[in-house]
């Protein structure tokens, strides 16, 4: 039953989610074999791989609580009876809040008189792990449970909205940057965040070590609206000709352009997530603010009821290489359209052409030459046919006769006619490959 319950609505699209905080975990530990190699298992890494700047000073006006939803996994091996290791994480300056029931030995008051809640943990490094000490001891009936808080004292965070077209295609997500600067490692889990002293959504985390800097989001960020195009070109950068191949330089460029429109009455930082491609390299801007094996981030600051543009290009090179000596006078005619070739290449590809056209003529000729003659020898061989047919002393046995010696001659010229042309055409083949072979023109 309610009884005098406070009731707040809030509207929006927060990101919300239940975790069973209450059913044990039993990790299982792998099982090593001697002299064996145990291979990694697939690992995510969720954190910047490049420095980015310095975080700035939080706004505490605005700046989001975030307040730890119980107790985290430990690692295999680690001592299991912690609490949640994000018992209170608090900017700077702003009032601690007190999200579960504690005994009240654990509460002390503050310069300021407001509550606020006192690390009943200490934390120390043991090797590559992380251990707490509660310092309070704990008293617990059977059958039930608690909730301890790790750490209580503030962290670096900053306010920003996150944008990801694979998440959200037009609004951003609000999140927080928080920096770890607590001196403790902090495991990963489910985060509440409280904006105002008002719920403002769920979030959840991976590991964080000391002075590590990691982006959470909790709830759909409405005031906030993304609008993205995409636009390429491609065009030939360079040519090169070495070797009777024709190199080209195939340059792409791709355009990203985010539209970023901001409704809401103060500024917003928008953090932009754009996918990283290893084939791809970055021209504008020069550096992101931050680099994840998967994505760039960019910040955009928009101020209050303005419109801000982010334009990303990225440019990509290809090779396509294109052998000559097989190519058609035509094909090669194309190559030499190309407007983006230079000049030497042109020069170089009109004197290849030139030559290509005088062996395809010297081939021209060589076939003409076989065609007639296989047309003689196919009437020789009728006559022959013909004369088989009449008496050796008839005037048309003697008549066919005269035409078959004539035929001969006529075949004995074509085939010294055909052997000279056979030898300009191997002299224009060899020219042709001569001069693509020594050839060596652009960059």
């Amino acid at each position: 039953d309610w009884e005098g319950v406070d009731l707040t609505l809030v509207s929006g699209r927060p990101i919300s989610f239940v975790e069973d905080l209450y059913t044990p975990l039993f990790l299982p530990r792998p099982q090593v074999q001697t002299e064996r190699y145990a291979s990694l298992r697939p690992q995510t890494y969720a954190e910047g791989m490049e420095k980015a700047e310095e975080a700035r000073p939080p706004d505490l006006a605005r700046m989001p609580r975030v307040v730890g939803k119980g107790s985290m996994r430990p690692a295999p091996g680690a001592a299991a009876g912690a609490g949640g290791t994000y018992g209170k994480l608090l900017p700077q300056g702003i009032k601690a809040i007190v999200p579960y029931e504690i005994d009240n030995s654990l509460l002390v008051r503050g310069p300021d008189q407001a509550l606020a809640v006192w690390s009943a943990a200490t934390g120390q490094e043991v090797g590559e792990l992380f251990s707490y000490h509660v310092k309070t001891p704990a008293t617990l009936r059977r059958r039930t449970s608690a909730m301890l808080p790790i750490i209580g004292q503030a962290v670096g965070a900053r306010k920003v909205s996150i944008y990801n077209a694979a998440v959200l295609a037009t609004h951003p997500l609000n999140g927080v940057w928080l920096t770890n600067d607590s001196g403790a490692s902090l495991l990963g889990g489910p985060i509440t965040v409280l904006e105002g002293g008002t719920y403002a959504g769920d979030a959840q985390i991976g590991n964080l070590s000391t002075n590590d800097r990691r982006l959470l989001s909790y709830a759909v960020d409405l005031k906030v609206t993304v609008d993205p195009s995409a636009s390429q070109k491609q065009q030939v950068a360079a040519t090169k000709i070495a070797r009777g191949v024709l190199t080209l330089t195939w340059k792409t460029t791709f355009s990203q352009t985010y539209t970023i429109k901001n409704k809401a009455d103060a500024e917003r930082t928008v953090v932009v997530e754009h996918p990283a491609q290893p084939e791809r390299k970055l021209v504008q801007p020069a550096e992101p603010t931050e680099k994840t094996p998967g994505v760039y981030r960019f910040e955009v600051a928009v101020a209050p009821g303005k419109t801000g543009k982010l334009e990303v290009r990225e440019e990509q090179t290809m090779l396509q290489a294109v052998e000559l000596l097989p190519l058609d006078v035509d094909a090669l005619k194309q190559e030499v359209a190309r407007a983006e070739i230079s000049p030497k290449t042109r020069d170089a590809l009109a004197e290849a052409i030139r030559r290509k056209t005088a062996l395809a003529e010297a081939e021209r000729q060589v076939n003409e030459l076989q065609e007639r003659t296989a047309a003689m020898r196919k009437d020789q061989a009728e006559v022959r046919n013909n004369m088989m047919a009449l008496n050796r002393q008839s005037q048309g046995y003697q008549r066919f006769e005269e035409k078959l010696l004539a035929m001969e001659s006529q075949i004995e010229a074509l085939q010294k006619e055909l052997e000279g042309k056979r030898t300009a055409m191997e002299q224009a083949r060899k020219a042709l490959e001569d001069y693509l072979s020594t050839l060596d023109v652009g960059a």
